[in-house]
């Protein structure tokens, strides 16, 4: 029995792109801050 295990190419993986720490900061952080500080007025309680 021949195997093809030696013919067949394995995808090469891409690494992944190292994350900005201010987008990661401003998008976890700020952006739910600015959403729950709007929503938290007396007019929407």
């Amino acid at each position: 029995m021949a195997t093809n295990s030696s013919n067949q190419e394995t995808p090469q993986q891409e690494t992944p792109k190292p994350e900005n720490m201010l987008v990661n900061l401003a998008i976890n952080v700020a952006v739910p801050t600015l959403i729950l500080m709007k929503l938290s007025g007396e007019e929407h309680l």
